[in-house]
């Protein structure tokens, strides 16, 4: 049937930012890990140092990306009017 197109409102998503969360909070992940793990936390490790895998547990800098990313996402229904129902 042509015609029967569902009545629900289209929701504006921004599918880059929600994968941008979600790889800042697997970095945090990474990050407890790399903390727990005494043998990849130790001074000889250059590997997670001097490379670009410190990118992988570089906690701090996701957690601050994750919650700035959030505060948007969740913002949007207020900006444009149209606030959750509680």
């Amino acid at each position: 049937m042509k015609g029967d197109q569902s009545v629900q409102p289209k929701s504006q998503r921004f599918h880059g930012l929600d994968s941008l969360r979600g790889i800042a909070a697997l970095v945090v992940v990474f990050n407890h890990f790399y903390g727990v793990i005494p043998a990849l936390a130790s001074s000889e490790n250059w590997l997670f140092s001097y490379t670009p895998l410190h990118t992988l547990i570089a906690g701090r800098q996701a957690v601050i990306i994750f919650f700035v990313l959030s505060g948007f996402v969740l913002s949007l229904p207020y900006v444009q009017g149209r606030a959750p129902p509680l």
